[in-house]
């Protein structure tokens, strides 16, 4: 019985070329499509805090791309942004997912003289400080990759 142009279907567990993969080749597969997820990063994004106003820039995350799936931002203070969302999100195929976030990095976008501190969990999802190596807080453009 054949399938048309999806003959042979290269999923499909057999073990030759024309049956489909061997158990092997199907273990191998799904362990390394687990280890690409696992190193890609739940999120990425870019925002400007000045005073009272973020403006966020872009967004790239599991739940999606474009600024209609990044979090909700919260100014909190100088130099500090909270960031929220809910703690699932659904694909296209109506399957949700927990958002269990890690690790956060930030960057600061040219400025010399600042670091950034992400913090997980507490209040917000995440929290992004920005200081001065004086230790005094500064509104900043900032890109923050989580896992």
């Amino acid at each position: 019985m054949g399938f048309g142009a999806f003959c042979p279907m290269p999923l499909r567990l057999g073990g030759s070329s024309l049956e489909g993969l061997t158990p092997e080749q199907h273990a191998r597969i799904c362990a390394d499509v687990v280890a690409a997820k696992r190193t890609v990063p739940v999120a990425v994004l870019t925002y400007t805090k000045s005073g009272g106003t973020i403006t966020l820039h872009n967004y790239t995350g599991m739940n999606g791309r474009g600024l209609a799936y990044a979090p909700t931002a919260t100014s909190i203070s100088t130099g500090r942004t909270g960031f929220s969302w809910s703690g699932i999100f659904e694909d296209p195929y109506e399957i949700t997912y927990p958002i269990n976030l890690q690790h956060g990095v930030a960057c600061v976008h040219g400025a010399t003289g600042i670091i950034a501190i992400v913090t997980i969990g507490g209040t917000y999802a995440f929290e992004v400080r920005t200081i001065s190596h004086a230790g005094t807080a500064t509104d900043c453009k900032v890109t923050v990759a989580l896992s």
